[in-house]
């Protein structure tokens, strides 16, 4: 349920399991669920919000209570005014308050060795009643005090502790606590200050550290469970070291300028090791167990300045930084981190030299080639003919990862632009990326209604992307559309029927608009009286079906002549087409189908399998296979464009999927247990087109994820289960292959594969969609 909801969590895994157990309708016992230390946790105001509701009306007998500091982002939400939250303020110094924080301090003395000189001083200064009244009601601030004597019972603390002031309000009295201690424990260290405050960074330096930290045991403590890592006592002692006008500048901690120090002395670290290593010395446990892969950890904590030290380890020391990990064990870790590297090297600023950006693609490219067949246990990936790198990365949204329905990609027309839509219920969205563009941030998802100026008025409408934007609805009354939008700039044509003759639902229209996301131009078309028809789309068109009158009509954006009439090509009689489609209507003659045949032709064009009905990408011609259900056979039918008429039929066998190239289709078929690409020309001898055996991974059967054709059409790049190939067409060889992390019985959990591959009609890039990241790979050598 990783992109569900708070909300949508606690409503599943929570509260309905509960409504629904008959023991509880009538209420049960009463249930009590405490969660303490909210302010010391990462919930977000998601989270929060639904705490902050409670369980609801159906279960009154549970009560939720929440113990924190009043944080600004907590109490926010916690006084809404749809909120079911009874606060308690629990740090006011009443008379009942001060008596348990009294006892508790007693209880803790009495705990201390026996001191004669200690106790009398107790006695004499009235110590627990006077520490009682510096608590201002908070018991974090009487169990530091305690702690901070209980290290070292001595008077000289006693009296610093019972000379402040009383504060006012409790944050006061915790600021006073924390500047007192420090300012102590340096009293007692003369010239120390310095070595204190590494102490507290965690940075034991110091060659005899030891004492210092021991004095330190009020505000710091080891936690055994975690392995010993030191870590602060309570958060309120965080925000007061983190907060320059609460603790002063000789307390103050920048963390954000602490991280980049540890990450630089790591970095160092490692590089020195490398440099003397060799593969038959053993590896020190501070540079095994964490130095190895630090540097990745902490990626985001270096900058410009740091591009020389990090070019040492990506490039003179890397491939001993790979054996090192591998001998380790560490190699699965730094392959889940790298991604980390990719991202983090996108977002240099511009002043980066780019040999910096794409010696760090490679050497995340070679890391993979490396350690992935290792991870598999599989030989090492053979050296291929081809050479191909990949040079950019394209930020990429996480909304596009997580959301319910997978976004589409396409490239425009020029090769310029990505574009990925998405649609979520009604809604559709859109992103841009300049594909040649080296320093880019990730760009903002914006409403594709944004790009049209007719949205408001329509209907339903749907999207497909193909470097413009196509949008598609119903209207009922086409003439006050354009009515209403007469001042628009947009190009607008009405289109009519194929017959004038009279068909079914003759008074719905169909609207279809086309915008240049480049040159924000939009063409809108209205074909009167089309309501049933099928939209394909090609590189630079559209192609529009109409399934009643079975034509068609093919629209180019490149070539809009306004003074040409469109004409509609009439599909031949008696083709597969009209067969197919007629066989189909009699078929379901006796079923449930409502009697308008329009609803009939429809479901004809929409339930035919995805990939299976495909146009060209230069527009001129239409394929489709047609099964016969008795068998794994299919029938290849190709038309023309331009006449309507068949071009071919062929018969396939054991189909698995069909693509559109620019002049050709592929064909991907499976024969005994190999996997094989037959290229078709548009116009064919009917000898078969080229048929090229893909070579397929190590998996027991053949599985073909994803398949892309070069625009000059004589290579393929194809992604298997676990690898990507570019397959030679003419030679019938794969000539390049690269592995992606996929593997669940592994530690990480991560599926790395592409999850779709494009080629840029100009055929020089290649682009792969992962999670987080777009990669572009240089072809243009090929």
């Amino acid at each position: 349920m990783a992109a569900s909801s708070a909300g949508d969590q606690f409503r599943i895994l929570l509260q309905e399991p509960l409504e629904s157990l008959q023991d509880l309708a009538n209420e049960g016992p009463l249930v009590i669920i405490i969660i303490d230390g909210m302010d010391e946790s990462d919930a977000s105001k998601e989270m929060l919000a639904v705490l902050s509701r409670g369980f609801g009306r159906k279960l009154p007998f549970i009560r939720l209570l929440v113990f924190s500091r009043p944080t600004e982002s907590i109490s926010l939400v916690f006084t809404m005014p749809n909120s079911a939250v009874t606060r308690f303020t629990l740090d006011k110094a009443s008379v009942e308050v001060n008596k348990d924080i009294q006892y508790y301090i007693q209880a803790r003395f009495n705990a201390i060795p026996s001191d004669v000189a200690f106790e009398k001083a107790c006695k004499e200064l009235d110590a627990i009643d006077g520490l009682a009244q510096q608590a201002s009601g908070l018991f974090i601030w009487a169990a530091t005090v305690c702690l901070f004597i209980k290290e070292f019972p001595c008077i000289n603390r006693l009296r610093v502790l019972l000379s402040s002031d009383v504060p006012i309000h409790a944050t006061d009295s915790l600021t006073t606590l924390y500047k007192t201690a420090l300012d102590t424990i340096v009293s007692e260290f003369p010239g120390r200050n310095d070595d204190i405050k590494k102490c507290v960074l965690a940075v034991l330096e110091d060659p005899n550290p030891c004492l210092v930290l021991a004095k330190l045991g009020s505000v710091l403590q080891t936690n055994e469970e975690s392995g010993g890592f030191i870590q602060l006592i309570h958060k309120s002692f965080d925000d007061f070291l983190t907060n320059p006008s609460r603790c002063g500048e000789r307390w103050f901690i920048d963390v954000e300028d602490q991280k980049r120090k540890f990450a630089r002395q790591w970095l160092l670290s490692l590089t020195d090791f490398l440099a003397s290593w060799q593969p038959s010395f053993d590896i020190p446990t501070h540079i095994r167990d964490y130095a190895l892969i630090a540097p990745l950890w902490h990626i985001e904590c270096f900058n410009i300045h740091d591009i020389d030290a990090m070019r040492v380890l990506f490039q003179d020391q890397f491939y001993k930084w790979l054996q090192a990990t591998f001998i380790a064990d560490k190699y699965r870790t730094l392959l889940h981190e790298r991604v980390n590297i990719m991202i983090w090297v996108s977002r240099l600023p511009i002043e980066v030299d780019n040999s910096f950006r794409l010696l760090t693609f490679r050497a995340c490219q070679n890391a993979e080639l490396e350690l992935i067949p290792r991870m598999r246990e599989e030989p090492p990936i053979g050296p291929f003919e081809a050479q191909v790198h990949w040079n950019n990365n394209l930020p990429y949204a996480p909304q596009l990862v997580t959301g319910p329905t997978t976004p589409r990609f396409s490239v425009s027309a020029d090769s310029q632009f990505l574009v990925a839509t998405q649609s979520v219920g009604n809604n559709a969205t859109i992103m841009l990326w300049p594909i040649h563009v080296v320093f880019q941030v990730r760009p903002t998802l914006k409403p594709i209604s944004s790009f049209f100026d007719l949205e408001e008025s329509l209907k339903n409408p749907q999207y497909d992307a193909l470097g413009c934007l196509v949008t598609r609805s119903a209207v009922t009354d086409y003439r006050s559309v354009i009515d209403s939008n007469s001042n628009s700039q947009a190009h607008w044509e009405v289109i009519g029927r194929y017959s004038d003759a009279a068909l079914a639902n003759e008074s719905t229209s169909a609207f279809i608009s086309i915008h240049d996301v480049q040159t924000s131009c939009s063409h809108h078309y209205v074909f009167r009286g089309l309501k049933t028809y099928d939209l394909l789309l090609y590189a630079t068109g559209i192609i529009i079906i109409d399934t009643q009158a079975l034509v068609l009509m093919r629209i180019d954006m490149n070539t809009t002549d306004q003074g040409v009439p469109r004409l509609w090509i009439r599909v031949s009689e008696g083709d597969a087409l009209q067969l197919e489609y007629t066989s189909l209507r009699s078929s379901d003659d006796s079923s449930q189908h409502s009697d308008d045949s329009s609803e009939l032709e429809y479901d004809f064009f929409h339930t035919l399998p995805k990939g299976q009905f495909v146009v060209s990408k230069d527009g001129l011609t239409l394929a489709h296979l047609q099964h016969q259900s008795d068998d794994d056979h299919h029938t290849f039918h190709c038309w023309s464009m331009t006449t309507g008429t068949i071009l071919f039929t062929q018969e396939i066998t054991s189909f698995r999927e069909i693509s559109a190239n620019t002049t050709t289709f592929s064909i991907t078929t499976q024969q005994n247990s190999k996997l094989f690409l037959q290229i078709i020309p548009s116009e064919t001898d009917n000898t078969g087109g080229n048929m090229a055996p893909l070579h397929v991974d190590f998996a027991p059967r053949p599985s073909m994820r994803h398949l892309a054709v070069f625009s000059n059409e004589r290579k393929i790049t194809y992604v298997t289960t676990k690898d990507m190939f570019i397959l030679d067409v003419q030679a019938k060889k794969n000539i390049f292959r690269h592995p992606f992390p996929y593997d669940s019985r592994f530690r990480y959990d991560v599926d790395e594969r592409p999850s779709d591959i494009m080629v840029t009609p100009d055929g020089k890039k290649l682009l792969t969609v992962h999670p987080w990241i777009i990669r572009i790979w240089h072809v243009d050598v090929l």
